[in-house]
C-alpha cells in the first residue's frame, strides 16, 4: 500500500478536512478574527488530521505487509487465516472474516473430495477382490473341464468384458 493509494482511498476524509479549514477561514474573516488565530486553528486541524491519517496508514500498512509476507511463504494459500493475527481495525476484521470463510469452504471441499476419493478407492478394491474369485473359478473350470465347457467359458468371457491372457488361452487349447 502506497501513500498515494491510501490518500486516494481516503479522499472523502481529506476533502472534509480541507472543507472544514476553508469554512473556518471564512468564519474567521466574517467574525473579523485575527489572522494568527485563524492560522493556529487551521494548523491544529491540519496536524490532527495528519496524525490520524499517519497512524491509520501505519497500522494498515503493517497489517497488509505482514499478510502478504505470510501469503508468500505459504504453499497452501488457503491456510492464510490460520497464520495471521486478527487486525484491530474494522476493514481488516471484515477481510479476515471473508478469508476465514473462503478458507473454511476450501477445506470443506477438500475434505469432501478426499472422502469421495477414499470411498471410490475402497469400492475399486472391493470390486477387484470380488471379481477375482469368479475369474479364478472360470480358469480352473476351463483347465479341468471338457472341451465344450472350455469353449463356452472362453466365448462368455469377452461378453463379460474380460479377455484371458494369451498364455491362459493357449494352455487351455492345448489341454
Amino acid at each position: 500500500m502506497t501513500v498515494r493509494s491510501y490518500l486516494k482511498d481516503r479522499i472523502s476524509f481529506v476533502a472534509a478536512t480541507v472543507f472544514i479549514m476553508v469554512v473556518l477561514r471564512l468564519l474567521g474573516f466574517a467574525c473579523k478574527a485575527r489572522m494568527d488565530f485563524i492560522w493556529v486553528m487551521e494548523g491544529i486541524i491540519f496536524v490532527t488530521a495528519l496524525c490520524v491519517c499517519l497512524a491509520d496508514y501505519r497500522k494498515r500498512r503493517l497489517f497488509y505487509r505482514e499478510l502478504l509476507g505470510i501469503l508468500e511463504g505459504l504453499d497452501q494459500k488457503y491456510l492464510i487465516t490460520e497464520m495471521t493475527v486478527q487486525p484491530d481495525f474494522e476493514e481488516g476484521k471484515i477481510w479476515m472474516d471473508v478469508l476465514y470463510d473462503t478458507g473454511k469452504s476450501m477445506r470443506d471441499k477438500l475434505n469432501e473430495t478426499e472422502d469421495s476419493l477414499r470411498d471410490f478407492k475402497e469400492y475399486l478394491e472391493l470390486w477387484i477382490h470380488e471379481i477375482k474369485i469368479p475369474i479364478a473359478a472360470l480358469n480352473l473350470m476351463n483347465y479341468n473341464g471338457s472341451q465344450d465347457l472350455k469353449k463356452q467359458i472362453l466365448d462368455a468371457l469377452p461378453l463379460l468384458g474380460f479377455a484371458l491372457p494369451t498364455s491362459c488361452a493357449t494352455a487351455s487349447s492345448i489341454g
